[in-house]
This record gives C-alpha cells, sequence and structure tokens, in this order.
C-alpha cells in the first residue's frame, strides 16, 4: 500500500515534551508554598485557560491575575520561571522518532500553547528546530480541537487532508482533525507513535 502522506504532524505537551502543571507550584520561591497551596486547582484551572483563550491574553495580564488571586507580591520573573517549570524533559524516544521521520517527510507541530511557554519552547528545545512549520495557537488565534485551527494549519503547510498525519494525546483533538479527513492517531507513548506509522504505510522507525 502506498502512503498518502506528506506531513507529520505533532502536538508538543505530552507527545513530544513532558508536561506537569504541578511542577509551576514546587517552582514558585518557599515563601509562596503555603500563600498557594490552598489555591492550586482554581491557578491549575486560571493556566489552562489561559491557553486556550488562543493569544487574547498577554502575559502581564496573567502574572496580574495570579498576583490577584493569591495576594502575594510575586514577581513577573518568578512567575515566568515557575510557569517554564511546567515544561520537562523532551521524550527522547519521540524526538529520535521525529529525527529519523523528518529524512523522508515534512514535519510540523500544532500546539496549543501560550506566550510564556512558546518562547521557552523556542529557546530551550533543539527539537523545535526540526520542525519546517511551527502553528502555536497563541499565534494563529484558534486552539484545538476547534476546526478553525486543522484548516488554518492545512492552509499552512498546502495541503490535502489526506496528506496529513496528526499525533496528539487528547482524543478530542485527534477527532476533530479526522472530522476534517487527517489521518490521526491518539499517542499514548512511543509505541502508538510507531504503530501509527506502520498503519499509515510510514516504515521509517522499523
Amino acid at each position: 500500500m502506498k502512503s498518502t502522506i506528506r506531513w507529520i504532524v505533532f502536538d508538543l505537551g505530552g507527545v513530544v515534551i513532558n508536561v506537569n502543571f504541578k511542577n509551576f507550584f514546587s517552582a514558585l520561591p518557599l515563601e509562596y508554598h503555603a500563600v498557594v497551596d490552598g489555591h492550586q486547582e482554581t491557578l491549575t484551572r486560571l493556566f489552562q485557560a489561559y491557553e486556550l483563550r488562543s493569544g487574547e491574553q498577554l502575559p502581564g495580564q496573567v502574572y496580574d491575575q495570579i498576583r490577584g488571586l493569591i495576594n502575594a507580591p510575586i514577581t513577573n520573573k518568578q512567575l515566568e520561571i515557575a510557569i517554564n517549570a511546567m515544561l520537562g524533559d523532551p521524550i527522547q524516544e519521540v524526538c529520535h522518532a521525529i529525527e529519523l521521520l523528518s529524512k523522508n517527510y515534512s514535519i510540523a507541530c500544532l500546539s496549543n500553547t501560550n506566550h510564556i511557554h512558546w518562547d521557552y519552547l523556542l529557546g530551550n528545545y533543539p527539537i523545535m528546530k526540526t520542525f519546517q512549520v511551527q502553528i502555536a495557537s497563541h499565534l494563529v488565534g484558534a486552539s484545538k480541537p476547534d476546526s478553525k485551527i486543522y484548516k488554518i494549519a492545512q492552509e499552512l503547510l498546502q495541503a490535502q487532508a489526506a496528506e496529513l498525519l496528526f499525533f496528539d494525546d487528547k482524543l478530542e483533538n485527534v477527532e476533530a482533525a479526522c472530522e476534517l479527513g487527517w489521518k490521526g492517531v491518539v499517542f499514548k507513548g512511543y509505541e502508538s507513535l510507531r504503530d501509527g506509522c506502520e498503519s499509515n504505510a510510514i516504515y521509517s522507525l522499523n
């Protein structure tokens, strides 16, 4: 079976890079640990909402929201460091697979992210250079699983839907892509990446 795939598109958090919201709290200066202890759930929701607003909020506004919630004089820099601590190590098996796949396919990322994380990703994760096209929700004004972001991605990649293979760790994001005719795989670890490539007649990982 000959594959129609030209582009392989990856979500970032939970697929290429480990993410843990709890690291935000442990990365705050020690004097603020007790202050935020009772607000962990609310702060997590606040930050998730920031990410899904597709760039409507600027970092300064988010910092002010957090300060207002916990009523503490924490600085913008301290908050920036704590927010970026959510981003963990690259998932090495996946990064290696992306490098292999990039020899035969065009590679892109499609991520729900934000100004703070995006700058940090570009400056600190070499794997970002492997993506020929980088699509970030806050830069295009739409977020997964809204169909708008997939249509924007398809236009940027100049590809037909059947030419796109998409890996994401969230079922709803994959389903939304498949509704538009993309090939999609729910990422559950390296094995799902390998099997997804094989089932779509991509054998570069063997």
